[in-house]
């Protein structure tokens, strides 16, 4: 398969969303080792799309994976806003979509070992939070979200931060997909 992985943001945000994507490209170049690994070609951004502003590197992204023709896509984050779940979002526009997300949030259920209270909501689509996101909405493939976690709880900062957190992150972002495509 030809999958396309992005961490979320860019290199020109500020404050708690440097921090994100710092940890996402951290996990992005831990995705891209384990999916080569396993024979799969990887189209991650050069690092000049991650030099853009936020709203520029988005769209850079979207037009990369489009042009590219990529299998899947997904884009790694972390969420924030007081939560304590894991999901992965998707559009709903297509089942194999739908199917993408199902499979990487399944092994995100395993990030309660690591800490208590960690719940996983699944897969859910966009409308589901009452968003419409542009990496989702524009993209010609199926494509999905992943947040495994929120970056202001403290437990699970605290594990993001950790020499393991980025590791485990990529493994499940790396099982996820596998799984996806065992299933096509």
């Amino acid at each position: 398969m030809l999958i396309g992985i992005a961490a979320g943001h860019s290199r020109l945000t500020q404050g708690e969303r440097l921090w994100e994507w710092t940890f996402c490209r951290c996990v992005e170049d831990h995705v891209q080792r384990l999916l080569k690994a396993s024979g799969h070609q990887v189209v991650t951004p050069p690092s000049a799309i991650y030099q853009l502003n936020n709203d520029d590197a988005l769209m850079a992204k979207t037009e990369l994976f489009n042009s590219r023709r990529v299998d899947c896509a997904v884009e790694l984050h972390v969420n924030a806003g007081g939560g304590r779940y894991a999901v992965a979002i998707h559009h709903e526009r297509s089942q194999r979509g739908t199917a993408l997300a199902e499979e990487l949030a399944l092994p995100m259920g395993m990030l309660k070992r690591f800490r208590p209270g960690w719940r996983n909501m699944g897969a859910k689509p966009q409308t589901y939070f009452g968003r419409s996101l542009a990496f989702l909405n524009q993209t010609d493939m199926p494509a999905v979200l992943t947040e495994p976690g929120f970056k202001d709880y403290p437990a699970h900062r605290e594990f993001f931060d950790s020499a393991v957190g980025p590791v485990v992150c990529a493994e499940m972002v790396h099982l996820g997909i596998e799984l996806w495509g065992a299933g096509l």
